[in-house]
């Protein structure tokens, strides 16, 4: 048996949508971005956050299902979904390899390979900062507010380390 409500985080370009989709489609449960509850880009444009009780409800409404995956990198306000959680996965491939993927992903969107952000240089390079500081201040915090809601989690780097860890977690 597999865990019906898994949690995924990692870093930007860590592969959180990409494995959520694959388990989604696997396993025939929707996942839900964490983005799209904490940003609200109803008028068009980038950057405005949520109201934190708007935010709120949403995610309960996604948590008061019984089965869910939800992915993204944020951590301090998602207590009840860590409780709720079957499973917690944090995608840990190392600052350089995110790096890489956002070039790739910078250069595809500009070639018009794939869908995105409309993304300049400028925003490139504040992706990388924050990338640098998410492997040396979030990642650990991220693993502390896990632990301090009394909760562990499991490091994977590819969709069958996820898959394996929905597995073992659910037996």
């Amino acid at each position: 048996m597999t865990a019906k409500r898994i949690h995924i985080l990692g870093g930007s370009c860590a592969g959180k949508t990409t494995i959520a989709r694959a388990l989604s489609d696997r396993l025939g449960i929707a996942y839900h971005a964490l983005d799209d509850m904490h940003w609200d880009n109803s008028g068009g444009y980038l950057g405005i956050r949520r109201d934190p009780e708007e935010r709120q409800r949403l995610l309960s409404g996604v948590l008061d299902r019984e089965s869910w995956i939800v992915e993204g990198v944020y951590y301090n306000w998602l207590a009840d979904a860590f409780q709720a959680a079957d499973v917690i996965v944090i995608l840990d491939h190392g600052t350089w390899t995110r790096q890489a993927r956002m070039i790739r992903r910078f250069v595809r969107g500009k070639l018009g390979r794939e869908d995105g952000q409309e993304e300049g240089l400028r925003s490139l390079w504040e992706t990388f900062r924050w990338n640098h500081r998410y492997d040396r201040i979030n990642l650990p915090a991220t693993r502390r507010f896990i632990s301090s809601v009394g909760r562990s989690w499991t490091d994977c780097r590819t969709f069958e380390d996820v898959m394996k860890a929905a597995d073992a977690d659910a037996g």
